[in-house]
């Protein structure tokens, strides 16, 4: 893609949402595995990750159709 196509910031603001999601979760598995001796899991993890990062950049979104399905 690139880098100076229309919506390029947007793609890139969306983009560093979920890399924030991403160490979010990341680290909140860490501390359920650490502190609560709670089994982690990838596929768990990598769900949360979707649903978390979906929920936050539609939050902050003014594109009035984001919508879950692509």
């Amino acid at each position: 893609m690139d880098v100076h196509t229309l919506g390029s910031a947007k793609l890139k603001k969306a983009l560093y949402a979920v890399c924030l999601t991403s160490l979010w979760c990341v680290w909140k598995v860490r501390n359920e595995t650490i502190f609560n001796q709670a089994s982690p899991s990838v596929q768990k993890t990598v769900s949360y990750i979707k649903s978390l990062s979906f929920l936050w950049v539609k939050s902050r979104s003014k594109e009035v159709s984001l919508d879950w399905e692509i």
